[in-house]
């Protein structure tokens, strides 16, 4: 990689914040009339398709955030590696702790370029 070139990690944490924000306009407002709609005991369909349609995105944002960590471990700025985001996704339920793994590894690439800005090693310092 010549040095003026962006990291692949770098337009991949890109679309991974994008496919992220897709799959919590969905999953919000699904979630958020869903509990409205059981505590007034009215239809839930509408709820359930935002709810199911939200998995698309989910499952893109899984695959950026695996090939996210994959790149940072591999240039040793990432304290974990792409393992970490498959074993995630077996054990989070989507629909409702999906979230939790595109915010963790948005947050490993916000330390990650405040690594590079600084000069340290992510791997020293975890």
């Amino acid at each position: 990689m010549r040095p003026t070139e962006t990291p692949s990690w770098v337009r991949d944490a890109r679309l991974l914040r994008r496919w992220f924000y897709v799959y919590l306009a969905l999953w919000l407002p699904g979630a958020a009339l869903f509990v409205a709609a059981l505590a007034t005991s009215s239809s839930t369909w509408v709820a359930l398709r935002l709810v199911n349609g939200s998995i698309f995105p989910y499952l893109a944002s899984l695959f950026y955030a695996y090939r996210v960590m994959r790149d940072l471990h591999a240039a040793r700025l990432g304290p974990d590696g792409p393992w970490a985001v498959v074993l995630s996704a077996v054990v989070f339920n989507p629909f409702l702790l999906g979230f939790v793994i595109p915010l963790w590894v948005l947050r490993d690439v916000r330390r990650a370029m405040q690594a590079l800005a600084t000069g340290s090693n992510i791997q020293a310092d975890a």
